[in-house]
């Protein structure tokens, strides 16, 4: 299986990632408006290894909803109809069932998380170049999405938690539980990080997507130093608590460009998980499609096919024809008419006639 080339997408542009036996190194950046660039740089590169998409959007929004409770085929066909009602680009969806916390889902319905992005245009700006140059997606992951797939691989607890992990678009706020994604948010850098964790919690709260009574502890991606506060956080508030990246999973990187270095202790981590990601995470990502020329190929090849059954066909029709003329065209007994003499035989029985000619038949 060919190693496939890591893209990361988020409002700053596309950064490109290799993987070199067990750390990921960035070879190219483009920033926000450099799509024409990015299809340049592809078509210099052979195009036979897959691409995987790391998406760290600030516009993913997250929407429950209770939905009556039926299944099969119904249940799919209610399911599109509610994200296409709430996305503007289904493809960039997904729904997952969710346990009602709240205890106020009305009987006969089930709770929905909804979650999407608003503005696809940014996200699609970026696959268009990859689908022109002939380049293979295999995964379009959210960074919420497989932030929460590596948590729960790395700790393993079932109960609701706010992680926080520094990228270089933001501080990214996340609310996991049971290795799903259930709310997040893109905040800038700032040292009042303990405020905007605050502010989430009452929104979820007001929003009751958590129970009131939930302590919801969270739990933050890096050193207090990188978050320019002290330990003593932990004492003020025992809610949180500060993990190493490397706790989480690999995070060797190396950055092979003269791009500016910024807070991402974030990226090597999810990009580590991006790479063995399994097929069930993220959005719909269909392949891109043949390159021209292969379609040139096929085209050729089914011409050839249509002209060789063409060639059949008439050769069988003409043969048929011929058939027919030779049996419309009279017998020799018949073409020349007997002269009747006063002593002339009778004429033969029928069984004693000549055998006729054969007809010809079709070939097939």
């Amino acid at each position: 299986m060919r190693t496939p080339l890591l893209l990361r997408i988020d409002e700053l542009g596309l950064d490109a990632w290799q993987v070199h036996e067990n750390e990921v190194i960035r070879v190219a950046v483009f920033d926000s408006t450099a799509q024409p660039a990015f299809r340049a740089w592809l078509e210099e590169r052979p195009t036979r290894a897959p691409c995987r998409l790391l998406v760290d959007l600030a516009d993913e929004a997250y929407e429950s909803e209770d939905i009556p409770r039926v299944r099969g085929a119904d249940r799919r066909a209610l399911i599109t109809r509610r994200l296409a009602a709430w996305f503007p680009d289904p493809a960039y969806a997904r729904a997952i069932r969710l346990d009602d916390t709240s205890g106020q889902t009305t009987p006969g319905r089930e709770r929905m998380l909804f979650s999407g992005l608003n503005q696809p245009a940014t996200l699609q700006a970026w696959i268009d170049p990859l689908r022109a140059t002939g380049r293979r997606v295999e995964r379009i992951v959210p960074a919420a999405e497989l932030l929460a797939h590596l948590h729960a691989r790395a700790v393993g607890t079932r109960a609701q938690v706010m992680v926080l992990g520094r990228t270089r678009a933001g501080l990214r706020i996340s609310l996991l539980m049971h290795g799903q994604a259930l709310f997040s948010r893109i905040v800038g850098h700032s040292a009042a990080w303990q405020d905007e964790l605050a502010r989430t919690r009452n929104y979820l709260r007001a929003q009751h997507r958590v129970a009131s009574k939930d302590a919801l502890d969270a739990l933050v991606i890096g050193t207090p130093e990188q978050f320019h506060t002290t330990a003593a956080v932990t004492e003020d508030d025992p809610s949180i608590t500060f993990i190493p990246s490397e706790r989480l999973g690999p995070n060797q990187m190396r950055d092979d460009t003269d791009a500016p270095t910024t807070a991402d202790e974030l990226a090597p981590l999810l990009l580590h998980a991006l790479r063995r990601a399994p097929a069930r995470l993220g959005w719909a990502a269909a392949s891109a499609p043949r390159r021209p020329g292969g379609l040139l190929l096929g085209g050729g090849l089914l011409a050839a096919c249509l002209a060789l059954g063409a060639g059949y066909w008439l050769h069988a029709q003409a043969a048929a024809r011929a058939g027919a003329e030779h049996s419309a065209r009279p017998s020799p007994l018949e073409a020349v008419p007997a002269q009747p003499t006063h002593d002339a035989a009778p004429a033969p029985p029928d069984d004693l006639a000549p055998p006729p000619e054969p007809v010809a038949t079709a070939s097939t």
